[in-house]
């Protein structure tokens, strides 16, 4: 189980929820109920919920259990014209109080209650456990992007031989990451000449760490040609002594054995920096 998946399986007891009222089998009968987790197996994808007045608790996966939506996404919803077309003013009204509620400090228990018995506000105003753990699987993930890729600015780097096969640019290979583009997930690249162009993580590598490289050249330098060995070696040397790296790249390009050993995919290193990054999600999850 990943942070992410232990931070949410945490957040879950305890949680406030609505048995799905369409539940088509519960042997308990606890359809449009409210209820409390008391204990849940994010793997196994078992929720276990407590009833007032009943002593046993009852065994639920993900997609039966509703919770009532963060305040922001309901509120955004609601200022939805194709969404606020096919609300009756009543419906309108009940899911107007609910989202005052939620801005009073409303618990959750009392807001699932006044959900439940209308159908247009548990559709509007809920969302299963199962969509809620999606959503927030979706948000961590594009934090931990944004964050990465922030890092990254500045960093040197130079056009694979992969992207070079099929475009053929005029003013250089090497540059530097300018700015992240969030929205398509690509980074601006500025080349010499003020030259900029937008590229995908695959599109781009750059040097390896000096440890990585330094290890590298002692397991499997031995497969380099005895000029491409002494490229990346003076290549690894400078690292160590804080050299240029658009420098470096613009060494290592003459050789393409050389390049591709002392560098990795831009890809790669996201892949590493998103793993190695943190993000917590906050629901609206009364008690």
């Amino acid at each position: 189980m990943n942070d992410t998946d232990e931070q949410y399986q945490k957040n879950l007891d305890g949680t406030t929820v609505l048995v799905h009222p369409e539940l088509q089998i519960d042997p308990t009968g606890n359809q449009g109920k409210v209820g409390r987790i008391d204990f849940s197996d994010l793997n196994a994808d078992e929720m276990y919920v407590a009833f007032d007045h009943e002593f046993a608790l009852s065994l639920y996966a993900m997609d039966a259990l509703l919770i009532l939506k963060p305040h922001q996404q309901l509120q955004n919803d609601l200022q939805t014209p194709s969404l606020v077309r096919n609300i009756n003013t009543l419906d309108r009204l009940v899911l107007k109080r609910v989202e005052n509620l939620m801005v009073n400090g409303g618990h959750a228990r009392d807001l699932l209650e006044i959900v439940k018995s209308n159908a247009a506000a548990i559709q509007v105003a809920t969302i299963s456990l199962r969509d809620d753990y999606k959503m927030v699987v979706n948000a961590v993930h594009a934090a931990k992007m944004d964050s990465a890729a922030n890092s990254l600015l500045g960093q040197a780097v130079i056009l694979s031989s992969k992207y070079l096969a099929y475009q053929k640019p005029k003013d250089g290979i090497v540059g530097n990451i300018s700015l992240y583009d969030n929205k398509d997930n690509q980074f601006l690249v500025e080349f010499p000449g003020e030259r900029f162009s937008l590229h995908q993580s695959s599109d781009l590598l750059v040097l390896k760490q000096p440890n990585e490289l330094y290890t590298s050249i002692l397991t499997v330098g031995r497969d380099l040609t005895k000029e491409d060995f002494k490229s990346v070696m003076r290549a690894n040397m400078l690292q160590e002594q804080g050299g240029n790296e658009l420098n470096i790249l613009e060494a290592l390009k003459m050789s393409e054995p050389a390049l591709n050993f002392s560098t990795s995919s831009l890809e790669d290193k996201l892949k590493i920096l998103i793993d190695n990054g943190l993000h917590q999600h906050q629901s609206y999850r009364g008690r």
